[in-house]
């Protein structure tokens, strides 16, 4: 599993975060920071993305926001 963002840092550290619950995989998973060639010949893409929560905004209405998206 290849983890791209924009801000590297970040992503870096969801492939630790990802990479700690790999003992709990029903198979092993390969995870690392990568880019979109990493990708070329993937099966499967995933595109996460939404709105970031904003100061004083709860999470319910963070929730709504991203119900637009869908």
């Amino acid at each position: 599993m290849v983890v791209i963002d924009l801000n590297q840092d970040k992503a870096m550290g969801d492939v630790m975060d990802l990479n700690h619950g790999k003992a709990f995989a029903p198979h092993p998973v390969n995870t690392w920071y990568g880019d979109y060639e990493d990708c070329k010949d993937a099966d499967i893409v995933c595109i996460c993305a939404g709105a970031n929560q904003k100061p004083g905004e709860t999470r319910l209405d963070l929730v709504e926001k991203k119900f637009k998206y869908i």
